[in-house]
């Protein structure tokens, strides 16, 4: 019984995060960004392991009045 439990709140929690991942990406509107974001919660869920960065590029976004919009790269 209490694994049962264990497991019907970890699908809780699974479902609660997956949802806030879909409404914090819907308010992105740059379209590489959000391609970036959304790889992240696709590979958490598919059980595969993040890749590290190999050319340590990186991406600076911040919000603006339509959504987060791409301000830099570094």
């Amino acid at each position: 019984m209490a694994q049962q439990t264990d497991a019907l709140r970890d699908e809780i929690q699974t479902k609660r995060s997956t949802e806030q991942a879909i409404t914090l990406l819907s308010d992105v509107v740059d379209p590489e960004i959000k391609a970036r974001l959304q790889a992240g919660p696709i590979m958490k869920l598919s059980g595969a392991e993040f890749p590290s960065l190999i050319d340590g590029r990186c991406l600076i976004a911040a919000p603006s009045k339509t959504g987060w919009q791409l301000t830099r790269s570094c």
